[in-house]
């Protein structure tokens, strides 16, 4: 009787000792400062999810000891709204509180679509420190499909006038983001370790850092990149291709090789980029769209008016 009554109070320290070793996790989501019910918060890793009760609050419980990503979506009248906290730490033993405030948001996905067939054409002026003005047009063009680190992507051609010079970029447009994982130029391919990732959920006014080795297939030395990108809003825009509503508008910086550029990015839903301008001390680059042809990108979200079926001109 006393062995059995010693086994029944080792089942109950165990239980009770684990679950003294589970992690909470507490998230309270606001929208316009007010507690906002029925929002899908999603922590990663683990892809858990819940939805807020009428408190704007929900609970994970028996979480292991680390740090997590949380996200939380709704649309509200047709329009997705978002927050991000990228690193929570939750300890093993009590509980992690987040607060998370909703504001406009995009799914990257959308913004930029990379199937196979998509055309892009774009007018390129690079404008030197002296001056001088070079106008080409850069045309790109997604070829096919290849494999890099096992992950299946996209090859995006890109040639300009006036030149035979190309490079390849290898791209992935996913539900999970959009990743930059190389390019291929000159006989070298340069891979990215990791990937340059975009998380596909991005907020208004939210930064996405992105530390990375860039790797050399022509032997040449290994070097350090980072970037940092912002959403800074969602509006309309205008370039020669035409006008477009519930634009993504970015500013960054890209740091690689000892050089830093200042990067402003425009992206239309269901064509991508539309306008970018890059500055560094040796010159101004703008590019514009001029024609696209592109693929629906879930047509049942498209809003009509926002997609050419084909570019306006014949390709040359």
């Amino acid at each position: 009787m006393r062995h059995s009554t010693a086994i029944v109070v080792l089942v109950l320290i165990c239980v009770l000792y684990g679950t003294s070793q589970a992690g909470e996790l507490k998230c309270l989501v606001t929208r316009g400062g007010a507690p906002e019910a029925s929002v899908r918060v999603t922590l990663h890793p683990g892809a858990m999810r819940l939805a807020t009760d009428a408190s704007g609050t929900c609970v994970f419980t028996g979480l292991a000891a680390g740090t997590y990503r949380v996200e939380a979506v709704k649309v509200v009248a047709g329009r997705r709204y978002g927050a991000v906290q990228q690193a929570v730490a939750v300890p093993a033993t009590g509980g992690a509180r987040v607060r998370l405030k909703l504001t406009r948001a995009i799914y990257i996905n959308q913004y930029l679509p990379v199937s196979v067939g998509n055309v892009w054409q774009y007018k390129s002026i690079r404008t030197r420190a002296d001056g001088t003005r070079e106008v080409k047009t850069r045309r790109e063009r997604a070829v096919g499909t290849d494999t890099v680190s096992g992950a299946t992507v996209t090859v995006v051609e890109v040639t300009w006038s006036g030149t035979t010079d190309s490079m390849k970029q290898l791209v992935k447009s996913s539900s999970k983001g959009y990743g930059v994982f190389g390019e291929a130029r000159s006989g070298d391919t340069m891979t990215y370790d990791p990937p340059i990732m975009v998380p596909n959920l991005v907020p208004v006014g939210h930064t996405i850092q992105v530390a990375f080795t860039i790797k050399h297939s022509s032997g040449a030395p290994d070097e350090a990149g980072r970037m940092r990108l912002t959403l800074t809003g969602l509006g309309p825009a205008r370039v020669p291709a035409g006008a477009f509503a519930d634009c993504a508008m970015f500013k960054g910086i890209m740091q690689t090789a000892g050089k830093t550029d200042q990067m402003q990015m425009v992206m239309a839903r269901a064509v991508g980029q539309i306008r970018s301008v890059e500055r560094n001390p040796e010159r101004v680059l703008v590019r514009e769209l001029e024609e696209y042809k592109v693929k629906p990108v879930r047509p049942t979200l498209m809003r009509p008016g926002t997609l050419r079926p084909a570019i306006r001109k014949p390709a040359k």
